[in-house]
């Protein structure tokens, strides 16, 4: 299956690991191999909020963190300066997505030609 088909709705309700062709994998390692691919995610989801925080907005969840807030008050922090933070997300979530299945094909297809 290519990603070219899919619709970013559909790419974002899709399995990303049955997107890379490695649902046969043990179950322990599509977990392992999920929580990399989550965290990898998350960091770029942060990259990508960063650009929009001002240097006051980033010094007040400094400050957050340092007065030992829940990460649930740094989210709705961050929720109330980024009003778009689901579309940054999404988009993130999307691009991620196309570029590791699309990796994941590119791969399968020289290893499969050889």
């Amino acid at each position: 299956m290519t990603t070219l088909k899919l619709t970013d709705q559909e790419l974002l309700e899709k399995d990303i690991i049955e997107l890379m062709g490695l649902d046969k994998l043990p179950e322990q390692e599509k977990k392992d191999l999920l929580t990399k691919l989550i965290d990898n995610a998350n960091r770029r989801i942060v990259m990508a909020v960063m650009t929009h925080l001002t240097p006051e907005h980033k010094e007040n969840i400094n400050e957050l963190v340092a007065n030992n807030k829940t990460d649930q008050d740094i989210y709705n922090y961050i929720e109330s300066v980024v009003p778009n933070l689901p579309e940054i997300a999404t988009e993130e979530i999307v691009k991620f997505k196309k570029e590791v299945v699309s990796l994941s094909e590119n791969t399968r297809a020289k290893t499969e030609g050889k």
